[in-house]
């Protein structure tokens, strides 16, 4: 669903010039889009899921040092004639740049989340993990996993990391409240939580203020 999208979101703003192609032509041009950006977005997914890096010092194809993802498909172009003929003819729409790679990894993250959001709310209940830490930049972030069992073919547990959040403040209250926010986001009901961990932190354990009593 997400590559039929992103291959009507390319044609959307691919110059008007399509419009007056012949229908044989632009079915063509539709098809040829979709071919390659289904192979850059299955790049982007090798390398996501095998946690690597993307990219390298420079941003060129056929260059050293490129980066993974230049490297990718530079290979799979060699066995690969519908990414083959891209790289040859691209010139400056070629969608295999830095903004287009994070775009894309936008996108399979959205999905992701769609998914583990499902997969929570269908187990019913759920624990809460979360623990604040700052970034290399000293920015404070929360990071929020949530525990749930899955029946659908065998009884599985599951670990799922959601996201890192931006916090301002790290008191029991407005962590409380950036948590309950975020599963409002989520559309999951706090009334379904079953457990929470966190760390030993007064803010986290506090009786009076902390976050577990909010």
């Amino acid at each position: 669903m997400e590559q039929a999208a992103l291959s009507l979101a390319v044609l959307a703003v691919l110059a008007p010039w399509m419009r007056s192609l012949p229908l044989m032509k632009l079915e063509s041009e539709r098809k040829r889009w979709h071919d390659v950006l289904t192979r850059i977005l299955d790049c982007v997914m090798l390398l996501a899921m095998q946690n690597l890096s993307f990219r390298g010092n420079v941003d060129t194809l056929y260059q050293e040092n490129n980066g993974n993802f230049l490297q990718l498909v530079q290979f799979l172009a060699k066995y690969d004639v519908a990414l083959a003929q891209h790289l040859h003819n691209a010139k400056t729409t070629h969608y295999l740049s830095k903004n287009i790679q994070n775009e894309f990894i936008g996108v399979l993250a959205e999905a992701v989340l769609e998914k583990i959001v499902q997969k929570v709310k269908t187990a019913g209940y759920y624990s809460i993990m979360m623990d604040c830490t700052p970034d290399v930049s000293h920015k404070e972030q929360l990071s929020l996993v949530l525990r749930y069992v899955t029946t659908e073919q065998k009884v599985e547990v599951h670990e799922s990391f959601l996201e890192f959040i931006d916090v301002q403040s790290t008191t029991g209250e407005d962590l409380a409240n950036t948590l309950l926010n975020k599963l409002i986001e989520y559309g999951i009901d706090i009334e379904d939580c079953r457990g929470q961990c966190f760390d030993n932190g007064a803010n986290m354990r506090g009786v009076h203020k902390g976050y577990k009593q909010r």
